[in-house]
C-alpha cells in the first residue's frame, strides 16, 4: 500500500503547493476540526496561503485557538481567520456550532475533519477494553458523521452561487493496518467512518460533494511525540506541509477523481493523475477484504451462480 506511486513524498511539492495558481481557494470558505496545533494547524495555514476567502478553527478551547490565529496574523492578510469553540465529543456542542454559523452568515465550502481521538491499549480483556472502542467510536465515527451531516444539510443564501463541495477526512494507515498492535479502538473507528464515508461518495455525486479519506503521513505530532523514543527513532517522518498542501489540492477539481477513495499524503499525485484509467475499477484505493477481489451486492449473487 506505502508504494503506490512510483515516487513516495515527505514533503510538498509544486503541483499539491498551496501557492500554485491552480489550487487558489479564493472565495471559498474552510472549516478545520483540531486546528489549533499539530496537522490542523498546518493545513489552517495551507488554505490561507492558498486565498481561502475564510479559514474557521475549531476546537475546543478558546485560549488555543487564539494562540493559533495571533500567529497566523501576519500570513492572513487576504483570508478572514475566525474560531468557534466546539467540544466534538458532546453532539449538542457541535448542532450548537452549525447553529453559530448560520447566525453568523457563514456558508462552508469545504470541510477538514481533522480532530481525532487516538485512544491506544489492547483489546484483550474485552471488558476493560470496550470504554476505549466506545469512546474511540464516540469521536472518530459518530461526532465525524455529525460533522458532516450537519455540513452536507447547509443551503446556501438565496443571492449565494455556491454550494458545500468538498470533505476531506484526515484518517490514518492505521484504518487498514492489519495487524494494528495496541491500535483496535483507533484502528477500528477509523475504519469505520472511512468506510462511510467512502459509501456515502456512492450516493453523492463529486460535483455536489467531493469527499476523500486521506492519511496524513507520519507527522510529529504532539501525541506522536509521547511515543517510545525507539518508535520516534524507527520512524521517517513527514513534514505537516505534506498533508496540508495535499489537503488544499485534494478539495479542487482536480482531484475530482479520488472522491470515494483512500489515498496517503506520500503519494505522488502526478503519477496518479497519469492513472485515472485504474480509477474505473471500482474498488482500487478504497478499503475492503485484503487477499480478494472488489466485492460490489449489485453483482455478486450473478458472479456466484456463474462458478
Amino acid at each position: 500500500m506505502a508504494s503506490t506511486t512510483r515516487i513516495f513524498h515527505h514533503t510538498q511539492y509544486p503541483t499539491i503547493s498551496p501557492t500554485n495558481p491552480a489550487n487558489d481557494q479564493a472565495g471559498k470558505t474552510v472549516l478545520i476540526t483540531g486546528a489549533s496545533r499539530g496537522i490542523g494547524y498546518a493545513i489552517a495555514k495551507a488554505f490561507i496561503q492558498a486565498n481561502a476567502y475564510q479559514v474557521i478553527l475549531t476546537g475546543h478551547r478558546q485560549e488555543s485557538l487564539d494562540r493559533a490565529v495571533e500567529s497566523l496574523a501576519g500570513l492572513a492578510t487576504n483570508t478572514l481567520v475566525k474560531t468557534y469553540v466546539c467540544d466534538l465529543s458532546d453532539e449538542n456542542s457541535i448542532e450548537i456550532l452549525w447553529q453559530r454559523l448560520g447566525a453568523d452568515h457563514v456558508e462552508v465550502n469545504v470541510l477538514i475533519l481533522n480532530a481525532a481521538e487516538s485512544a491506544s491499549g489492547p483489546a484483550n480483556p474485552v471488558g476493560v477494553f470496550l470504554q476505549h472502542l466506545r469512546a474511540a467510536f464516540d469521536f472518530n465515527l459518530f461526532a465525524n458523521a455529525a460533522m458532516t451531516a450537519q455540513f452536507l444539510a447547509c443551503k446556501p443564501d438565496d443571492e449565494a452561487d455556491t454550494a458545500p463541495n468538498a470533505i476531506i477526512n484526515i484518517s490514518s494507515f492505521m484504518a487498514h493496518s492489519n495487524p494494528a498492535p495496541q491500535q483496535t479502538a483507533y484502528s477500528t473507528s477509523k475504519a469505520a467512518f472511512a468506510h462511510t464515508l467512502q459509501l456515502l461518495a456512492d450516493e453523492i455525486p463529486s460535483e455536489q460533494c467531493q469527499i476523500v479519506n486521506l492519511h496524513p503521513g507520519a507527522i510529529l505530532t504532539e501525541s506522536a511525540k509521547n511515543a517510545p523514543q525507539e518508535v520516534k527513532d524507527a520512524v521517517l517522518w513527514d513534514e505537516a506541509e505534506l498533508p496540508a498542501a495535499y489537503t488544499v489540492w485534494a478539495s479542487t477539481k482536480e482531484a475530482a477523481f479520488l472522491h470515494g477513495r483512500f489515498v496517503w499524503a506520500n503519494w505522488d499525485v502526478d503519477e496518479l493523475i497519469m492513472r485515472k484509467e485504474e480509477f474505473k475499477n471500482p474498488g482500487f484505493l478504497r478499503l475492503g477484504l485484503q487477499g480478494s477481489e472488489f466485492v460490489d451486492i449489485r453483482t455478486i449473487f450473478d458472479e456466484i451462480r456463474r462458478v
